[in-house]
């Protein structure tokens, strides 16, 4: 076989291999989704836009099943700065929970900005659990200032 034939199949497979091999929950049935949005001083939760210090629309979480029925949960959405005037960090917890409330799963997301901002910062949010306990999502944000002070956790919760 020629040299770049060789090259073309294998890349081929590769492709395919890295394909097959990264499937997501968003390649199985959703069953239904729950809007999620958090609208704070400077924290906000939602949709892709972002207009008068507040999201435009909601994230979501997605629940379904995969091929073999087993469950799965995505939030996904986006963490919104708004106009901190001495900068800091907006940082948005996905907790996956299971029936009894334990956390069997989820991730730590921020976005920052140091120094006078000039319009909202964000960071697009797209995490899933495989794990089969998952029962409810619960996503929270807070504000770090640029010392270190923390505002209030807001929290919203949504359940299968």
């Amino acid at each position: 076989m020629h040299r770049a034939a060789r090259w073309l199949t294998t890349s081929a497979a590769a492709v395919v291999a890295v394909a097959l091999g990264s499937m997501t929950p968003a390649d199985a049935a959703v069953i239904d989704t729950d809007p999620l949005y958090l609208n704070t001083a400077n924290a906000d939760f939602g949709g892709a836009n972002h207009s008068l210090g507040a999201p435009v629309g909601s994230g979501t979480v997605a629940w379904g099943t995969n091929s073999t029925s087993n469950p799965w949960a995505r939030v996904s959405g986006n963490l919104w700065l708004d106009e901190p005037v001495f900068g800091g960090c907006a940082v948005a917890r996905i907790l996956f929970l299971d029936a009894a409330g334990n956390r069997v799963d989820g991730d730590i997301t921020q976005v920052c900005r140091y120094g006078p901002s000039f319009g909202p910062t964000t960071a697009m949010i797209n995490e899933s659990s495989r794990d089969t306990r998952v029962v409810k999502v619960r996503v929270c944000v807070e504000f770090v200032d640029a010392w270190g002070g923390i505002s209030p956790r807001t929290c919203v919760a949504r359940i299968r």
